[in-house]
Formats: structure tokens, sequence, C-alpha cells
């Protein structure tokens, strides 16, 4: 069942359930009215009949007044019937239209526990009146006084069913016009396939709930184009870095076999070249995969809570060991504590490959310096050598996959990826990165990291 169909069959149910109520609410109103109306003439003609009442010394009915109330329950009050009571002598008068038939004795439901001087018996309306030693019971077919209430239920029985055929039509029609916006959505995305995820549904113009769905599912496709995005630019990637490692070990292995059984040296030579293609393609590899899962998030982390002076602060030992055997120096400038919440291990990639970056393109026999800074919500982390920099023109692209400083630089190792994949392990900290060329004291490059920071102070 539709969406559709259930949203017209809940609106017909629910007109259907009102019309009902309300129908019942005005049968109920009318039957009352009815009853109230009964009881008011039994009780005129009560009240009239005790006025035509006369008794005699033995407190028997006189003959006029049987005469007189003959007439007038012939001639004035039409169907009502009457019979009176006397509490010591019984009946003594009965309307002609009782037909030698007795009214019900309400005093014995009153006697059995009961206020009742007003009844419906069968058909009839009864009531019962007391005044001294009389005792009158009144009553009178109430059919006749309930028609209209009769005609109402079977109006009722009519109308519903058409209450409920309109229901449902209004219902349907009702919800197509509130399911427009949601079937645009659907058509909309029907047509969206692999080579337009660049489109987005338009906001519909309908409630806030459909508007939030076309939203999330726009922000979704972002999300899917990003992904795919990047599963087309490591394939492209992968295929434009391999090619040329291929090309080379496919020329050394074709030159290998004219030299087979000729010279060793030169065979030697060429094995080594291969060797070195093999390693260089297993990096370039290895990049990719890092990178493709930090971009992705997929990428696994173990994160926790670092300090950060022990973090650096084991670094330094490392990066000064490391700059001495290049001939260079390292400086940490500051270093107060603090802690984030990082994964050290990925971090201390960061580092190194920064520091490697630095080692390569700085001025030889210039030191290193790292500066660590901390304020209410970040913690920063600067490192800057003293070189050439980078040329204006490529520092906005330095952090895009095989972007080298200087595009000559081909003959450097590496893979040309580094400072992507530092970018992209720095952003799934939640952090950023960035970088600028200095003039002061000294001409360099500088990168910046920063990171959200939990708390300043010492380990608990």
């Amino acid at each position: 069942m539709t969406l559709r169909t259930r949203l017209a069959l809940w609106y017909g149910a629910s007109l259907s359930l009102v019309f009902a109520a309300l129908l019942g609410g005005v049968n109920y109103f009318m039957h009352q009215q009815a009853i109230v109306r009964m009881d008011a003439f039994l009780e005129d003609v009560a009240q009239r009949a005790h006025e035509l009442i006369e008794l005699d010394e033995g407190k028997q009915l006189k003959l006029t007044s049987a005469i007189r109330l003959e007439n007038f329950s012939v001639n004035e009050v039409g169907e009502a019937l009457l019979q009176i009571h006397l509490e010591e002598g019984g009946i003594v008068f009965s309307s002609a239209n009782l037909e030698n038939h007795y009214l019900p004795d309400l005093s014995e439901v009153m006697a059995s526990g009961g206020d009742v001087s007003r009844l419906t018996v069968g058909d009839l309306r009864v009531a019962e009146f007391y005044w001294d030693s009389l005792h009158l019971i009144v009553a009178i077919n109430h059919k006749p006084w309930l028609g209209a209430v009769s005609q109402i239920h079977q109006f009722s029985a009519f109308g519903f069913v058409i209450i409920v055929a309109i229901g449902v039509l209004l219902g349907y029609g009702i919800s197509s016009i509130t399911l427009r916006p949601l079937t645009r959505i659907q058509k909309a995305a029907a047509s969206i396939n692999l080579n337009t995820l660049d489109q987005r549904l338009d906001n519909p113009a309908g409630p806030l709930e459909l508007r939030e769905l076309s939203t999330l599912f726009n922000q979704m496709l972002e999300r899917l184009e990003q992904s795919f995005k990047q599963s087309q630019r490591f394939t492209a990637d992968a295929a434009h870095e391999i090619r040329m490692p291929l090309t080379v070990m496919k020329l050394q292995a074709e030159k290998m076999a004219k030299f087979l059984g000729q010279d060793q040296q030169e065979l030697g030579l060429m094995l080594d070249e291969m060797l070195e293609e093999i390693a260089r393609l297993d990096e370039v590899l290895e990049h990719l995969l890092v990178l493709a899962r930090a971009e992705s998030g997929m990428l696994p982390m173990n994160v926790r809570q670092v300090a950060i002076e022990e973090l650096l602060g084991s670094f330094a030992d490392d990066a000064q060991l490391l700059c001495e055997q290049a001939g260079r120096t390292f400086l940490m400038e500051a270093n107060p504590p603090g802690l984030v919440q990082v994964d050290a291990s990925w971090v201390r990639q960061v580092l190194f490959n920064l520091l490697s970056n630095a080692l390569k393109y700085g001025y030889p026999d210039t030191p290193i310096t790292m500066r660590s800074m901390i304020d209410q919500q970040h913690w920063t982390l600067i490192i800057q050598d003293e070189g050439p920099g980078v040329p204006q023109n490529r520092i906005s692209i330095i952090f895009e996959r095989f972007v080298r400083a200087h595009p000559k630089e081909v003959f450097r190792s590496g893979s040309g990826l580094g400072l992507a994949i530092c970018k992209g392990l720095i952003n799934m900290h939640g952090g950023r990165m960035t970088c600028r060329n200095v003039s002061e004291p000294k001409s360099g490059f500088q990168v910046q990291v920063v990171i959200p920071l939990i708390r300043q102070g010492e380990l608990p």
C-alpha cells in the first residue's frame, strides 16, 4: 500500500469519525428534547385532568366528573392514555382508548428503591402524578414524537457512507498535493547516476520536513561525489605515476636481455636501477593508499590523550640525530605543557615528513626551528627552515598530490605526496595546515599546524 493511499484512508477515517461523533451528538440532543416535550405534554394532561376530578363524600368519582374526563380524553388529548387511581379504591377511571388494558404502575418501581415518575415502557412514555389520595398515570405513544430522530438515524446511515467516500477522495487529493514535492524529489533522484553526481535537488517549497529531506539528500550526494572523485583521482594518479617506473623497468629488462652472458658489470647496474624503480613504485603505491584512506576518513586511528611536551620531546631527540647526520642543527624554541586528542604515531609521521622536507630543501649548515604554542582552544606548531622557499605561484598548490616546490626537481627522491599526506592526516584530527615563505630574520619556508586543544596544564 502506497503512502498516498494510506494518507487517503487516514483522512477518510478521520472525517468519518468526526461526522459520526457529530451525528451521535445531534441524535442524542434531539432524542432528549423529544422526551422533554413528551413529559411536558403528559404533565399538562395530568394537570388538566386533575382539575376535572370531583369526589363525593365516599371519596368516589362523581358521575359528572367521569363524563367530563371521558370527553376530555376523547376530544382534547387525542392519543394520550389516562388512568386514575384512589389510594383505597383502586382504579376509578380509564380512558376509552385503553380498551380494557392497564397502564403500568410506576409506584412499584419506586417501592423497589427507584425514584422514577417518568419511564419509557415499550412504545409508551409513562408519567405518574400524585395529588392527595389521587394517583394519575398518563401515557402516550412515543413513536410519533421521535419520528424526526428516526429520520436522522436513517439519514446518518446514508450520510456516513457518503462522508466516507468524500473523506477518501478529499484525503487522496490532499495527500497528492502534500506529496507533490516528494514526488519531484523522487524523480530528480532517479535521474542521478555516476555521470551526473554533480547535480543537486532544488529545495522544495513544501513543508519544513521535505526541505530538510532535500538538504540531507544533497549532502549525501556531495559526500558520494567526493568519494567517487577520490576513487577516480586515486586511479588516475596511480596510473600516471606507475606508468613511468614500469616503462623504465621494461626498457631495462629489454637491455638486460641483450647483455645476458656478456657484460656482468653492466647487467648489475641495470638490476640496481630496476630495484630502485621497484622501490619507488612501492613507495608511490603506499603513499597513495595512505592518502586515499586519509581523505575518505577510513585510515585506522588510535586517538587518545597525549601530553604535548612528551610528544615533542621524544621527536626532538630523534630530529636532533637526523639533523646532525646531515650537518644541520635542530632548535626547539618553545614546548609548553598541554593535552590533545591525537593519534601520536600519525602526528610523529607528519613531523618527520616536515623535517625531511626542511632537510632536503634548506641551505646547508643552517638550523631547522620548531616552536610550539598553546592558547585556550588550539595547539599551534611551527616548523621553519632557512632556504630558498617555494615559488609564490606554487604556494597555493603545494599541498596537492605530486606537486613539488620546483617543477624541475623530479630527479630528487620522494613521491611528491608527502605534504598532501601531512595535510590529510592533520585534517583527520580536526586541524588545519598552512604554509608561507618568510624573509625575517632570514629567508626560508614555514609550515604551521593547528590542532584543537583539550586543556592546558599537566597530566593528572
